[in-house]
């Protein structure tokens, strides 16, 4: 557990200036693992990871040298961590910084607890559908076209 982001914090600002549910920071989700969300909502099994570049200056041939999750490895082994949270039923949202900050993170999360909410397939495809229309100002009428 380490200090929490810029982007985390105004991923944070965003979701109480919504009224959204308070989330848990840095959720320690599964039973064996100490892997860890940035955001979670165990009760709806919503997590919200924001990921981030990060740089620590240069490596001696001058490129940048980027944060454990932008390698090759770290990338791998965030892939297991959320095929592993996948297994135990959680819907992980991975997010930009630029996402968050253009609100399309917030308005993201807010569907997808909308749709965690209602409980039949049938039910969630319609409200899904719904959703999406009311964003793009879709109707019946031009999904026909």
């Amino acid at each position: 557990m380490g200090k929490k982001s810029v982007l985390e914090e105004t991923f944070a600002l965003h979701i109480r200036a919504e009224k959204l549910p308070e989330p848990v920071r840095e959720h320690k989700f599964h039973p064996v693992r100490k892997w860890r969300f940035d955001f979670a909502w165990p009760e709806l099994k919503i997590a919200v990871e924001v990921e981030g570049i990060t740089s620590y200056g240069k490596n001696k041939n001058g490129s940048m040298r980027l944060g454990r999750h932008q390698t090759s490895k770290g990338i791998e082994e965030d892939c297991i961590k959320y095929g592993e949270a996948q297994k135990l039923g959680w819907t992980v949202y991975r997010c930009t910084g630029a996402i968050v900050k253009s609100g399309a993170a917030i308005e993201t999360l807010k569907v997808i607890m909308k749709l965690k909410a209602v409980n039949t397939v049938e039910a969630k495809t319609e409200q899904a559908v719904a959703i999406v229309n009311s964003m793009y100002g879709g109707g019946k009428e031009k999904q026909q076209q």
